[in-house]
């Protein structure tokens, strides 16, 4: 009897020796994982740095947006950053949707000063078929306009034309080349393009 008295303790003492051998190797097993995380979180810190030049990737912690070209993020929650150059085409964008590397559409912005009575470029085509949004301001901004455009890399026609504000004057659209021009009647106008370039499949 006085065997099995012993054996109870002992048997205990075990049990209590394995729970708390169980307990500290899942408290090392997390403390892995947690470690895991932090090494996985660092490499995606280092693809997103915090400060620095016109990073790949930026993080903009303190107002939660992320910046693709720059490391001041506007009040979008993704700032994408191509170029700053007026008077160039800057490709910001590339979906791909099928049929190999063709079949993709390329999101271009295009600003351009000093539009007025000579046909200047406002926007590039590299496919035979774009749609083309042209806003423009003349230098006074008391007189402006929206145009719808679309085309090809000779061909141009404007769809719908609307008066922001005041009277804005006459214009001209044309294409050769991919160099899609425009050309004002009266004042000098300053023009952003928003380009959707469909590549053929």
């Amino acid at each position: 009897m006085k065997k099995y008295l012993l054996v109870i303790p002992i048997l205990a003492v075990m049990a209590l020796a394995n729970w708390v051998f169980s307990e500290e190797t899942q408290r090392v097993k997390t403390l892995e994982g947690k470690a895991g995380l932090r090494a996985f979180s660092r490499v995606i810190e280092s693809l997103m740095p915090r400060a620095g030049g016109d990073d790949l990737l930026y993080r903009d912690v303190t107002n939660d947006r992320v910046g693709l070209g720059t490391n001041s993020p506007g009040t979008a929650r993704v700032h994408v950053k191509q170029g700053e150059t007026d008077a160039a085409a800057h490709s910001a964008l590339y979906l791909q949707g099928g049929g190999g590397d063709d079949g993709g559409a390329i999101f271009k912005n295009y600003t351009r000063t000093g539009v007025a009575g000579s046909a200047v470029e406002i926007a590039v085509a590299d496919n035979n078929s774009f749609f083309l949004l042209v806003q423009g301001d003349d230098d006074a901004a008391s007189n402006g306009f929206i145009d719808t455009v679309s085309g090809g890399q000779d061909t141009v026609t404007v769809l719908h034309s609307v008066t922001g504000v005041g009277a804005p004057s006459a214009r001209t659209y044309a294409a050769s080349g991919g160099s899609i021009t425009l050309q004002m009647t009266a004042s000098t106008y300053t023009v952003h393009s928003f380009m959707i370039d469909l590549q053929a499949r």
